[in-house]
């Protein structure tokens, strides 16, 4: 079974997938990353778990019996029946970039259309976790023909988030509100329209405004801010507020325990936000970016309900009239947006995964699991509260014995107890035990003998330890130079290389953002188009040949600008040079020739099909 972790937020909703496949021998589970523009940070992510993993072209080579992804990048590559999960509440995802780009599918859920669906005509996934009843009508009016493979499983995060909810004092001990402190969480998102862009000085306001010895602050930002600009970025814009007592969780932490743990929550239109609903706390929204969300999802419903937090009035005033003003009813029905499935995504997970496995079940109940989280990042000058360091995020666990200023020194064994050393040895590592009738020399010694050779003579031997090495003797013959020199012919590719149009459409799928891939071949070129067929770039007799850049710069302004490939069959493209002006006047254009764009030859076509 391959898990395709794509993002940090996605591995840690394909963990949820994971766990349901404990105790059972009988499946092994790969991880591999996915390709995606937020990847930073997911290889950390799956070193730390400790996990077996396996590089993307090795994972797109190989047949696997299931594979399981909670994104869509390059997924269509994958040799194996795919079951892609639900994105966060509210529908994030990459809810920014595809509102500017493309334009929200019908219904507004970030994944269900079928630019991420469909690939040459196929539906990729042979299986389609919904988290709602709700979405499934969202679906059949964004990619109706996908409806047959969705079925509504639950939503992972909001069962661990209610499942943590029974140890909010563990969490809030760990957080350094355990001393009775108030708590408040300050979610955001990615993005300019996130709270961070909008108002970056709520931080300093919170910290300067709420009493140290009443709240403790803890801010909660996105993963893909971590990845999209960095770790270092991230913790240096909160660098002063983390020197003055905010905890900066780290992004591959478990979040939900931080959400249960909390008195206030002031967020946006984020995923984090959205769960906080369900906390059973006020819920408070710094900011709110409506085209952002679906229309009708669950971070809709919440900014339509949730109290605004305004930048005139006093802050610590504001948290109080919200805790005395909060009615819990608002935000259950955003909590029952969440999910149609309350407390029952394990069961039907686990059926789901199992039944394209064609396994039986195990004969055991999976119940929601209660958040474990790792660890927040906070500053270098945090102190021990109660046993528990204050950038640690686990139960409280005694501390380590530390010296004692004044105390008296520990005992030490008697001088006649203690165990010899090695004279001189800056170390004091013990002597080594060798027994006295051993006509071996002491381990670690080198001492230089003489022995007599067959062929008669003396052969110097080195002596190391208990063993005698014969001196290796001198290389008279060197390997052949495998350096090419001009006018050799050009190396053969590997056996295991792909066809160039392979290689192109894979290039595609690894960036996202890229419209063109362009590969020369001698004299000629082949460029494949995203949403085009592949070219074939030609030069006439006597031309020169011209830059592949220069040929991928061409096709990708003659796509965006509403022409197709089959256009440039009555087109003249001319290729040449302006040499820059003199004296203020530009010379003419210096022609190289004529370019002709035309489909790959049939061998090249059959060679990418086989």
């Amino acid at each position: 079974m391959l898990l395709i972790v794509h993002t940090v937020a996605s591995g840690q909703r394909l963990l949820d997938a994971a766990r349901l496949l404990e105790d059972d021998p009988r499946v092994e589970v790969v991880f591999t990353q996915g390709p995606d523009v937020f990847g930073e940070g997911a290889r950390a992510f799956l070193s730390g778990l400790g996990a077996a993993g396996t590089p993307w072209a090795n994972a797109t080579r190989t047949r696997y019996d299931l594979a399981v992804a909670a994104a869509h990048g390059g997924v269509h590559e994958v040799d194996a029946p795919l079951v892609v999960l639900p994105q966060e509440a509210g529908g994030l995802g990459a809810a920014g970039v595809v509102a500017r780009r493309a334009g929200r599918a019908a219904g507004g859920a970030y994944g269900l259309d079928p630019r991420r669906l469909v690939h040459d005509g196929w539906l990729v996934p042979s299986a389609i976790a919904l988290p709602h009843r709700d979405d499934r009508a969202a679906l059949a009016r964004a990619c109706p023909e996908a409806l047959p493979a969705a079925g509504v499983v639950g939503d992972p995060a909001y069962d661990g988030l209610v499942a943590s909810l029974d140890r909010r004092p563990a969490y809030r001990a760990a957080l350094g509100a355990g001393d009775g402190r108030k708590l408040v969480v300050v979610c955001s998102s990615w993005g300019r329209e996130s709270l961070i862009g909008r108002r970056p000085g709520l931080w300093p306001r919170l910290l300067a405004e709420l009493p140290e010895d009443e709240y403790q602050v803890v801010s909660l930002l996105h993963p893909h801010l971590w990845a999209g600009r960095g770790s270092w970025q991230a913790r240096a814009w909160l660098a002063e507020c983390r020197r003055r007592g905010l905890h900066l969780v780290a992004p591959e932490a478990d979040w939900r325990g931080v959400l249960a743990a909390a008195d206030w929550i002031i967020g946006d239109h984020g995923p984090a936000t959205v769960y906080g609903a369900a906390a059973g706390v006020p819920v408070l929204l710094g900011c709110f970016h409506a085209a952002g969300v679906g229309p009708g999802s669950a971070a809709a419903l919440l900014g339509e309900t949730a109290p605004r937090l305004t930048g005139v009035a006093s802050l610590r005033r504001q948290l109080a009239r919200a805790a005395e003003e909060f009615r819990p009813e608002p935000l259950r029905r955003v909590a029952e947006r969440i999910t149609s499935e309350p407390g029952r995504f394990g069961r039907n997970m686990r059926r789901l995964m199992y039944r394209l496995l064609r396994l039986g079940q195990p004969p055991t109940v999976p119940v929601p699991r209660p958040a474990v989280p790792r660890s927040s990042r906070s500053s270098r000058r945090s102190r021990d509260v109660r046993g528990v360091r204050r950038n640690r995020l686990h139960p409280a666990v005694p501390p380590a014995a530390r010296p004692v200023p004044g105390a008296p020194a520990p005992r030490r064994a008697p001088a006649g107890r203690r165990r010899p050393r090695r004279a001189g040895h800056p170390e004091g590592r013990p002597a080594a035990r060798t027994p006295p009738d051993d006509p071996r020399p002491a381990p670690g010694r080198r001492r230089a003998a003489h022995a007599e050779a067959p062929g008669g003579g003396r052969v110097r031997l080195r002596q190391r330890g208990h063993g005698h090495t014969r001196r290796r003797p001198p290389r008279r013959h060197r390997p052949p130079d495998k350096r090419r020199r001009p006018g050799d012919p050009p190396p053969k590719p590997p056996a295991g290389l792909a066809p160039p149009v392979v290689r192109l459409r894979r290039a595609l799928a690894r960036h996202p953002e890229c419209e063109v891939a362009i590969e020369p071949a001698g004299t000629e070129c082949l460029a494949a188009l995203r949403n085009g067929p592949t070219l074939r770039t030609a030069v006439a007799r006597g031309a020169s040949p011209p830059w592949p850049e220069m040929c991928g710069s061409f096709l990708h302004a003659w796509t965006s600008a509403g022409l197709t490939a089959d256009d440039l069959a009555d087109a003249v493209v001319i290729a040449g040079r302006l040499p820059p002006a003199e004296n203020g006047r530009a010379d003419l254009l210096e022609v190289a020739g004529r370019i002709e764009f035309t489909p790959p030859t049939t061998a090249t076509t059959h060679q990418a099909a086989s």
